[in-house]
């Protein structure tokens, strides 16, 4: 019977249970505070400048263990873990950087833990106003987060497991004029090459 009341406990506990880290490095204009908890991922979002709050949350019900290594971040823009290494298409649970290349800090930030191909990520692009906005294309249709942030070409390139002999490797381009992504180019790349 005691081992019955521990094990309840035990799993009670561990099902609820937050896993959370705060990021005061990741940015130059704002820190960060992310924690998942019963398949919710929350992000807070403060301001440095104008103590000005956002607040994002979203169901993850594929999502493992996210938040109990609060190193697993990175940041183009402070180059914080930039250059770490990337195992199995991961890049971190929380990622910063310009991914429509207008001069401010998106962020990318894992929505699903992903299966042979890697992670999924939710995209929000911040606007002229300071808020992240979730873009629906990069969050639906690009997915996985890009191997190459091509911002001379305005491009975003990602290079994922295809199948046991190849990698798929996509071409996002941005039409800056009106703001609008579209795939330009898909190739299939041998393990050998």
């Amino acid at each position: 019977m005691k081992n019955f009341i521990l094990l309840f406990f035990i799993i009670v506990f561990s099902t609820s249970y937050s896993q959370g880290c705060v990021y005061s490095n990741l940015s130059k204009s704002y820190s960060f505070s992310a924690s998942f908890r019963d398949s919710f991922v929350t992000l807070t979002i403060h301001n440095n400048k104008t103590g000005k709050k956002q607040v994002i949350t979203f169901q993850a019900e594929f999502l493992i263990d996210e938040f109990a290594d609060c190193n697993a971040v990175r940041s183009y823009t402070t180059g914080y873990n930039k250059n770490a290494l990337v195992a199995d298409n991961d890049y971190g649970s929380l990622i910063v950087a310009d991914f429509n290349f207008d001069g401010r800090e998106d962020i990318a930030i894992k929505n699903d833990s992903g299966g042979n191909g890697g992670p999924l990520y939710n995209y929000y692009l911040q606007n002229a106003k300071g808020n992240f906005v979730i873009n629906d294309f990069l969050t639906n249709t690009v997915q996985f987060f890009p191997s190459d942030i091509n911002a001379v070409n305005k491009q975003l390139i990602t290079i994922v497991h295809a199948n046991t002999m190849q990698l798929s490797e996509i071409t996002y381009k941005l039409n800056t004029a009106n703001g609008q992504w579209k795939e330009i180019n898909q190739r299939f790349i041998n393990y050998k090459e």
